[in-house]
């Protein structure tokens, strides 16, 4: 399953275990929350659930007072995620927000399943990704020796990650490069198919 990089907004209890869930799936590239307050007889500064856990398990909090604000469009945009999830916020989402542009594509993703379907079909990828060729050849042996996917799936869950992680508005150059590399290895591949 792709992992997708999200944006989570929720404050009460009642959002907690939708975090907790999606950090287990997906990488969680912020939080906003609402901002600690005071409360109770002593005005002692009360963090909100979620914020609580999102510092448990290390991912950023943002805490504004309105999301109408043009820099926190800007740092939405530049978070570059898929999605946003809202459960329980407690602040009205703006049309900007709703209608944020679209995801920008992982380059990264997009490398790393270029390089290991070149892996697998046995085409040696150019020196400039050696790092990310080491990474997931060693990678891909410790799955071969778990048993964990058969060649067939392992295509079928690249070609589909790297549809997901292209850009969502039109295909830039260095996409259409890494594309004609995948083309290639799926030719090569095609003579070593059952």
């Amino acid at each position: 399953m792709k992992k997708y990089n999200i944006i989570f907004m929720g404050t009460p209890e009642f959002s907690v275990p939708s975090l907790l869930k999606l950090s287990k799936l997906h990488n969680i590239k912020a939080v906003f929350t609402k901002k600690p307050k005071k409360s109770g007889r002593g005005m002692k500064l009360t963090i909100s659930p979620v914020n609580i856990i999102a510092k448990k398990i290390g991912i950023k909090c943002f805490y504004p007072d309105t999301l109408c604000d043009n820099r926190i469009f800007e740092t939405i945009n530049l978070l570059n995620c898929h999605i946003i999830v809202v459960v329980a916020y407690g602040l009205k989402l703006p049309e900007s927000i709703l209608k944020k542009p679209n995801y920008k594509g992982d380059k990264d993703c997009l490398l790393e399943c270029t390089v290991q379907l070149e892996l697998l079909a046995k085409i040696d990828p150019p020196a400039s990704d050696k790092l990310i060729k080491q990474k997931l050849a060693l990678e891909m042996l410790q799955n071969k020796f778990s048993g964990q996917k058969n060649i067939n799936d392992q295509i079928k869950d690249l070609l589909i990650n790297f549809v997901n992680s292209l850009e969502s508005n039109k295909v830039n150059a260095s996409e259409k490069k890494l594309w004609k590399r995948i083309c290639n290895a799926l030719n090569e591949l095609a003579n070593y198919l059952p």
